[in-house]
């Protein structure tokens, strides 16, 4: 029962982190992470993780040992990286989207890890074991007899499970809105051919630029925001005729923009990179990862 609740314990504390951080950054209150719940679970399982190991490796622990908190910091160091590596790489793979992105960063490893921010693991984690995992934390669990424990468990377990399948859901969905963009987008390029009655030539080509222009930035991870930018300088060439297919497409995107960016998901993660590309075009050698 100890490592569940220190799982929920962490996860608390990293929320708590990554909405204070995005407060300072932004000025506003956001519910960070994919759950409706105040928690993070990567920062549980990489503290739980850490624990598992300490316990194994270390009988006797001295927290002025500076060999012994070298070795933690580089152990949070690790284990945070490989976190964020395999939790955004799924991601990805499974939802079409790059929910962080630090391809702008030094030093980094596919846009999911960044040496800077893996290093600020490293330290906040450290100094979390030090002076509050091992003096405060695990004394406390002792007090605290099993019965309890156990309920306290079951109790959070419950609701973390129920959370979990509601976010399933709502990610299902969020993938649907994604793939439904991509499909429109293609749909407007396809029928641009409707707009060679316009009066003016200029029009249309500055159309098709555009909707060329949103189909890349799909396709190399453009940020969301970018893509809602460039569906409303469409609008600006698109004819106003309702019964014009581009204008029904472009109807139809705007839409979905506006679905896409109301839900929680985008809110919590406003730095969305879409990723969504034909097969074919990453066969022949279309790779966005560049």
């Amino acid at each position: 029962m100890d490592i569940v609740l220190m799982f929920f314990v962490y996860a608390f504390i990293g929320w708590i982190t990554e909405v204070f951080y995005h407060y300072i950054k932004h000025k506003r209150f956001v519910n960070r992470g994919f759950l409706h719940g105040p928690i993070v679970p990567i920062y549980g399982l990489s503290a739980v993780s850490l624990h598992l190991f300490a316990a194994y490796y270390f009988t006797e622990v001295i927290t002025s040992n500076l060999l012994f908190i070298a070795i933690i910091f580089l152990t949070i160091f690790i284990i945070s990286s490989l976190f964020e590596l395999i939790g955004g790489s799924l991601l990805m793979h499974f939802f079409g989207a790059r929910w962080w992105d630090y391809s702008h960063m030094k030093y980094s490893i596919k846009g999911f890890v960044s040496l800077h921010f893996s290093l600020a693991w490293g330290f906040f984690g450290t100094g979390l074991f030090v002076g509050f995992h091992q003096p405060i934390l695990l004394p406390l669990l002792s007090t605290i007899d099993t019965e309890t424990k156990s309920l306290f468990a079951t109790i959070l377990l419950t609701v973390y499970v129920i959370d979990t399948v509601f976010t399933l859901f709502a990610l299902m969905n969020f993938k649907s809105l994604l793939l439904q963009l991509k499909n429109n987008v293609e749909s407007l390029k396809q029928n641009s051919e409707y707009l060679q009655g316009s009066k003016e030539k200029s029009n249309l080509n500055a159309f098709r630029n555009n909707i060329g222009k949103i189909i890349q930035g799909l396709k190399n991870h453009e940020s969301f925001k970018k893509v809602e930018n460039k569906v409303d300088q469409i609008r600006l060439i698109v004819p106003e005729q309702k019964d014009l297919k581009p204008y029904k497409a472009y109807e139809s995107i705007k839409r979905i923009t506006t679905k896409i960016s109301n839900t929680r998901l985008y809110r919590a993660f406003p730095n969305l990179r879409i990723a969504l590309r034909r097969k074919e075009n990453i066969k022949n050698g279309d790779d966005d990862e560049k």
